[in-house]
């Protein structure tokens, strides 16, 4: 963050990912140099939802409110999550992260909205029940190949150590 607060960050369109050749390295383009001065980190705040138990019941959840505000202020918000979690592969939606606590395998990703009324049918009963509302929309730095065009949702459910379904799905 304190790279970022003094040399800001290039746009991805001047240092796209390429996944074939990607490197390390720090820019050499004078001219997208200056222009990451325009995206300068002014403050960083952290806070966090637990991981255990069954925090976030729907989409209107008051747990969710810090993230939703800062994001409708146009803000940006960094979030970890677990290289493991479960994702339903064809439509790129995390339904559960792993939450053991353990921080090796984990990635950082940039929480850029979020949808109350986005609904997946996680426990693949046929009905759409509140815990099914609601994701937020993350994007990576690996480029358009990665999800939809470079974006992800994550259901809020997944944000809980264990699901706010009724039913045992996760044992499946």
């Amino acid at each position: 963050y304190r790279t970022l607060s003094r040399l800001g960050a290039e746009t991805m369109s001047e240092m796209p990912y390429d996944r074939m050749d990607y490197n390390y390295r720090w820019s050499d383009n004078e001219e997208a140099m200056r222009n990451a001065l325009k995206y300068r980190v002014k403050n960083v705040n952290i806070f966090g939802i637990s991981g255990t138990g069954t925090v976030v019941s729907n989409s209107i959840d008051s747990d969710l409110d810090t993230i939703k505000s800062v994001l409708a202020n146009e803000k940006v918000v960094v979030a970890s999550m677990n290289n493991r979690s479960y994702s339903d592969s064809m439509k790129h939606i995390i339904v559960r992260g792993n939450n053991s606590g353990s921080k090796a395998g984990t990635h950082a990703v940039a929480i850029v909205g979020y949808d109350d009324n986005f609904t997946y049918d996680i426990n693949h009963d046929g009905d759409i029940e509140p815990f099914e509302k609601g994701a937020l929309k993350i994007a990576d730095s690996t480029g358009t190949f990665w999800g939809y065009d470079g974006f992800m949702y994550i259901m809020y459910d997944a944000l809980n150590g264990k699901s706010a379904s009724s039913d045992d799905w996760e044992a499946d």
